[in-house]
């Protein structure tokens, strides 16, 4: 996967999330909503540990290309988006 004309290594769990993030770009995600469909599972015990993890690893990745750090945003107590992005840009 390519971010910015950059090489992005991601393991396979990662790009599902980036995936569906991106899939609803302007919409929060809860760590449920994100622990069913991109994990599979309704097993919510330590869910919301694994959503967390995920999402810090992933942000890490995305902080070693340019602008990176705007792909990924956090709404405390409601969950996790991709934001919109400007017209100008793809």
């Amino acid at each position: 996967m390519t971010l910015s004309q950059r090489p992005l290594d991601l393991p396979f769990t990662e790009f599902k999330l980036l995936v569906h993030l991106a899939n609803r770009r302007g919409v929060p995600q809860s760590w449920q909503e994100l622990l069913r469909t991109v994990w599979g599972t309704t097993d919510l015990l330590g869910g919301r540990d694994v959503v967390k993890s995920a999402i810090y690893r992933l942000r890490s990745r995305l902080a070693s290309i340019p602008g990176g750090t705007n792909y990924l945003r956090t709404l405390r107590g409601v969950g996790y988006l991709m934001p919109d992005l400007p017209a100008d840009q793809p």
